[in-house]
């Protein structure tokens, strides 16, 4: 079995003097996880060369950067996530298995000389100089290379794509997973054993066979639960179905093999085409929430500059809860509104990124109990070259952390998320899953779906909680060394 030791030892540049704390980690189930799934999907995460690269040898790569944070973290092996600020937990600081050539000040650098090979592991050395990483720190927690290069609030898409490059400034070597070609739209076949969908309802469906979003994934199955929003028989409805993918076939970036199966189809009328969302479901999007709501899911349209439409549904028992108006002056919604769908809904709060431009990113926060409560979020300006186009993007829950295209909402703080995520002629790109230390995204291009498979790059391996807290001060450089070896496990 695995087992780590961390050493932090601090010296004071005016004195010499030294301070030094020692602790031992234990292992998440991050890398199990991980393991476990890439061998139930035929390896398919390391048939690429560079996805190897990425992930071998593992310590070194998959183990190959370091978190620092500062509070405890809680001991649980299926504790994977970095903690958000929702959780009173901040990131001080990160290193990976390169030098800091950046500005990141939060960031440290890799000791070459005293890092490498030892018997029967693996000896990470981190430096940081007086400016970096100053701060309080309790916890520390190996990482991947690429989450060394970010910590917990990931400048990449999510933190979720393989890359051969570390440096997380440059997006010209994004690698986007792994990715099935699963369909096209004509293999799909209906499921007699369906209900609710009769009549027009099913020719609605099939004749515009897009998949919205991807509510859920069994990699072990390769089946999904998706979700459709159409105009039939003069109402707006919801549809929630499931797929199941006969993956006996299934090719890397190939013709398409599998057949879709749609089974277990039930609706929910949300309004008539008169009603709250008029009759333009083209950009309408869903968004499901966190934990504190586990079935329930929101439909929102922007309506105008100064008015959105907000439905609730309880996707277990297909309710209605409520389709309303909602008035959002003064605080209107500039440029191109009517392609807006990026949202996110946490804590009973819905989220509207970037909603006066693109490139601005104030976000709208609006009380989905009482939506006359709404407030702004002040935003930052993204970089002309990291603009993103809102168009039928989708946001991802990374514990309580959300990252829409381009940025991260932490709590009640946005950071850039610098990256140019999927290309912008896909359609209904869907809001990823996040599932353990396996990142799961399906989504239609030209009539053919896609599944891609990626590794959340800044799950945590490992948990080490020190004795006590030290405190980095610009008075003081750091060393962290970090020795994991594998241990024969005694009965």
């Amino acid at each position: 079995m695995l087992k780590g030791e961390t050493t932090i030892e601090l010296t004071d540049v005016h004195t010499g003097e030294k301070e030094e704390i020692k602790s031992e980690n234990m292992f998440t189930n991050g890398l199990k996880y991980l393991i476990d799934n890439a061998m139930r999907l035929d390896m398919g995460l390391f048939n690429i060369e560079s996805h190897r690269n990425f992930c071998f040898p593992v310590l070194g790569n998959l183990l190959g950067g370091v978190m620092l944070f500062d509070s405890e973290l809680e001991e649980d092996s299926d504790n994977i996530n970095p903690p958000s600020l929702d959780d009173g937990i901040s990131c001080t600081g990160y290193a990976n298995n390169y030098m800091n050539n950046t500005l990141d000040i939060k960031r440290g650098s890799i000791n070459k000389t005293e890092s490498g090979e030892i018997e029967n592991g693996y000896r990470f050395v981190w430096d940081f100089n007086t400016a970096q990483s100053n701060g309080r720190i309790a916890s520390v927690a190996l990482t991947t290379k690429t989450g060394g290069a970010c910590g917990s609030n990931p400048n990449r898409y999510a933190g979720l794509r393989m890359s051969a490059e570390s440096d997380t400034t440059s997006l010209d070597n994004m690698d986007a997973g792994h990715k099935f070609w699963l369909c096209n739209e004509s293999q799909y076949t209906f499921d007699a054993s369906a209900v609710n969908v009769t009549g027009t309802d099913i020719d609605v469906i099939f004749n515009n066979s897009d998949i919205e979003n991807i509510l859920s994934f069994d990699p072990g199955r390769f089946s999904f639960q998706a979700y459709k929003t159409v105009f039939s028989d003069g109402k707006f409805k919801l549809f929630l179905f499931d797929m199941c993918l006969n993956i006996s076939n299934i090719s890397l970036k190939e013709a398409p093999l599998t057949i879709g199966h749609i089974k277990n189809c039930r609706s929910c009328v949300i309004c008539d085409s008169g009603g709250a969302f008029g009759s333009d479901v083209s950009v309408v999007t869903m968004v499901t929430t966190t934990a504190d709501e586990p079935d329930m899911c929101y439909l929102i349209k922007v309506m105008e500059t100064s008015k959105l439409a907000l439905a609730k549904v309880n996707m277990k028992t297909m309710a209605l809860m409520y389709c309303k108006n909602v008035d959002i002056t003064p605080h209107k919604i500039e440029g191109n509104y009517k392609i807006y769908t990026s949202a996110a809904v946490k804590n009973r709060t819905l989220y509207l990124p970037g909603y006066k431009s693109i490139s601005k990113l104030d976000t709208l926060k609006i009380n989905t109990d009482n939506t006359s409560e709404i407030s702004i979020i002040a935003g930052i300006e993204q970089p002309e070259k990291y603009t993103q186009t809102p168009y039928k993007r989708r946001c991802i829950y990374q514990g309580k952390r959300i990252i829409f295209p381009g940025m991260v909402l932490d709590g009640d703080n946005i950071s850039l998320s610098l990256t140019k995520g999927h290309s912008s002629s896909s359609n209904f790109i869907s809001g990823g899953i996040i599932d353990g230390s396996i990142f799961y995204t399906v989504y239609t291009w030209s009539n053919i779906i896609y599944l891609d498979i990626g590794i959340v790059s800044n799950f945590m391996a490992t948990i080490n909680n020190l004795p006590s807290p030290v405190v980095k001060t610009a008075d003081k450089t750091m060393k962290i060394t970090y020795i994991v070896r594998d241990i024969e496990e005694t009965v």
